[in-house]
Order: C-alpha cells, then sequence, then structure tokens
C-alpha cells in the first residue's frame, strides 16, 4: 500500500471516528466482520466519504475500530 493511501486513509478514519453515531459504529463492524464491502461503502458514502479501494477501505475501517475502542 503506497504511503499516500496510508495517510489519506488515517485522515478519513479520524473524521469518521468522530463523527460515527454509536449505531452506525455497530453496523460497521458487523459489515466488517461478514466482509460485506458494499454496505460499508454505502454507509460511508452517508458520512461523506467516497469509496477509493480496498486498500483505503481496511485501514480506515481497521483505524475506526481501533480509535473507537480505545
Amino acid at each position: 500500500m503506497s504511503r499516500h493511501v496510508s495517510d489519506e486513509a488515517l485522515r478519513d478514519a479520524e473524521k469518521l471516528a468522530s463523527r460515527i453515531s454509536p449505531h452506525d459504529y455497530g453496523t460497521l463492524k458487523i459489515h466488517w466482520e461478514m466482509k460485506s464491502y458494499a454496505l460499508i461503502a454505502h454507509m460511508l458514502r452517508r458520512y461523506g466519504f467516497e469509496y477509493k479501494g480496498l486498500a483505503h477501505l481496511e485501514t480506515l475501517v481497521e483505524e475506526v475500530i481501533r480509535t473507537k475502542e480505545e
């Protein structure tokens, strides 16, 4: 994964973690466990984030979960 993708995904994750509702966060975790990428992408669009590829999505979601679990 390129450094650019990683940096951008980390910035997006920070923004999403601060905005996501508790209900949507729970839904995100369920979709992530099931690897329902299309449903995750749809949810992200509701929060103003575009799908930028699987590497970006994986970094973004993993970082959001890590941030929210701390």
